[in-house]
């Protein structure tokens, strides 16, 4: 006899909650060594959880969170690397889109060093939330040694101290030759920082005055 009632479908299996979160960091350092952008972004930029699901379902899968990419595993040699490939847009995805980078200031200095105002304007401007200032000097610095004088403004801007280490960086911008190109940044470095010394004193003789 014929049977009209629907047959039920068996009862699905289903697989436990797959958290892609442990391959992250070392997904993205193959990325990077292999300068492959694209596969970065998507992990940086879509990382979630996925939810258990069933076998026999046509249904797709639903993200149910998501979260930033925990990149404290992430090497110091992979960061070295991408610096020198050039490969700014990278580093520029690991100070924006992660959480818990710890190399920041490693990244600040290289940056610097290399004359890269995309990287340093990248650091300064997306991680507030660093302690910056306990390694910015150190990034003038570097700046200042390699006559890489334009990306002191930002750094000068944030809260560098151009007369840390006895006036380091300012003599390094006074003694040498940066080339006629830089002569006029360089007159306007030093009396930037002329002027804001000036406006300090001037700003500490007020507040005498005025008790």
């Amino acid at each position: 006899m014929f049977n009209s009632e629907p047959t039920k479908p068996k009862d699905s299996t289903v697989a436990p909650v797959v958290d892609i979160s442990k391959l992250d960091d070392k997904a993205i350092e193959l990325a990077l060594k292999h300068n492959n952008l694209e596969v970065a972004k998507l992990i940086l930029r879509v990382h979630s959880i996925i939810p258990s699901y069933k076998k026999n379902s046509f249904e797709p899968y639903n993200v149910i969170a998501y979260k930033c990419v925990d990149l404290s595993h992430i090497n110091s040699p992979v960061i070295d690397i991408s610096l020198d490939k050039g490969q700014t847009e990278s580093l520029q995805l690991l100070i924006c889109e992660g959480k818990y980078f710890s190399h920041v200031d490693r990244v600040l200095q290289r940056g610097a060093k290399r004359n890269s105002l995309r990287i340093v304007k990248s650091v300064l401007e997306k991680r507030g939330d660093n302690d910056i200032e306990s390694f910015i000097n150190d990034a003038l610095r570097r700046a200042s040694e390699n006559g890489h004088i334009e990306v002191f403004s930002p750094l000068l801007g944030r809260g560098a101290n151009a007369h840390a280490d006895n006036e380091y960086a300012l003599r390094c911008v006074a003694q040498n030759d940066y080339g006629a190109d830089a002569s006029a940044q360089k007159l306007a470095i030093l009396g930037s920082d002329k002027m804001v010394e000036k406006n300090m004193r001037l700003n500490v003789s007020q507040t005498i005055q005025a008790v």
